[in-house]
Parts: structure tokens; C-alpha cells; sequence
């Protein structure tokens, strides 16, 4: 895999095979991917690694069903409806319409029950979409390479804190963790 005179210098086990800075190169190996086994980049070119990860896209509908969830709660709990006390309807001077007002209030409180429930189930929703986002990420190392698109490789078992040192090792810059959607 190396040239005559190529030495190598460090190491970065990935998911699917391994990352290796040579003298000369930065060589991805992964023979158990998908895909190129062996992708080369001359070392002046590597101007940089990263550790990305990329989920499934539903933390932007989370975030929605969690304001719908929270605007429903506010809105169920806020309001307090109540129907007017017996007091009130023995009163002579208010005659027949008390039994409409005290359906229409009725009505209203049943809304407000609903807003409390639909704003619960909202809440749920959001929560439950946000586990299969955070569930469904795909942990990637990323090597920026100059004047070319970046090789993205899996990274399994290996964290942002070794791809760090890694490329401290290798003499490039560092992209700190970022997390994307599909």
C-alpha cells in the first residue's frame, strides 16, 4: 500500500477499515465498505478533518409538534372556564338564557380540555421524533481535501476526540463535531 521510502505515521481505526497518514499520503482503507476500497489523498491536499454525524431530518418536525405541544398546554391550562354557579340561576332577573350561556360555557371548556390533550399528544409526538432522529445518527469522519470533494468514512467506534488527535498528528486542522440531516 505504500510507496518505496513511505513511511507511516498515524492511525485512525474507522467502522469499515482505517485511516493512515503516511509521509506522503493519507490513504482510507475501508475493504469492508462500500463502495472504492482504497481512496489516496497526496498530503499537501488534506487540508483538514472533521467528525460529522447525519440523522434522519426529524428533528425540524419535532421541533414544530413541541411548539404545537407547548402552545396547546399553555393554552388548555391557561384558560380556566367554568359554568356559573346555582346561585346565579335561581337569580329571577337572568330568566331563561342561563341554560344557553351554561351550554355555550360547557362548549368552550370541552375546547379548552381538548387544546390541554391535543397539546399533550403534540408534546409525545415531538418526543418521539426526536429519539428516531438521535437514534438514526450516522457518526462520519470527513477528510477536507483541497480543491475536491471531502471523503466521508464511517466512523464506528470512533469518537470526535480521537479524530482530534488524529489530526494533530497529521498536521491539519480540526472541524469540531457537527450534526446534520439527511
Amino acid at each position: 500500500m505504500t510507496y518505496a521510502g513511505e513511511e507511516p505515521t498515524a492511525t485512525l481505526p474507522v467502522r469499515d477499515g482505517v485511516v493512515v497518514a503516511t509521509t506522503h499520503r493519507l490513504l482510507v482503507y475501508t475493504p469492508r465498505g462500500d463502495g472504492v476500497v482504497l481512496q489516496t489523498v497526496a498530503a499537501p491536499n488534506v487540508v483538514g478533518l472533521g467528525y460529522t454525524a447525519t440523522g434522519n431530518g426529524r428533528w425540524r418536525p419535532a421541533l414544530v409538534a413541541f411548539a404545537a405541544g407547548v402552545a396547546g398546554l399553555l393554552a388548555g391550562q391557561t384558560v380556566s372556564i367554568e359554568p356559573p354557579s346555582v346561585a346565579t340561576a335561581d337569580s329571577p332577573a337572568v330568566g331563561g338564557g342561563l341554560e344557553t350561556v351554561t351550554a355555550v360555557i360547557g362548549l368552550v371548556g370541552l375546547v379548552d380540555e381538548l387544546l390541554t390533550a391535543v397539546g399533550a399528544v403534540a408534546l409525545l409526538v415531538a418526543v418521539g421524533l426526536l429519539a428516531s432522529d438521535t437514534a438514526s445518527r450516522d457518526p462520519r469522519v470527513v477528510v477536507r481535501v483541497a480543491g475536491d470533494d471531502p471523503l466521508t468514512v464511517p466512523a464506528g467506534e470512533t469518537d470526535a476526540g480521537r479524530v482530534e488527535s488524529f489530526a494533530a498528528s497529521v498536521g491539519v486542522d480540526y472541524s469540531p463535531p457537527s450534526f446534520r440531516s439527511s
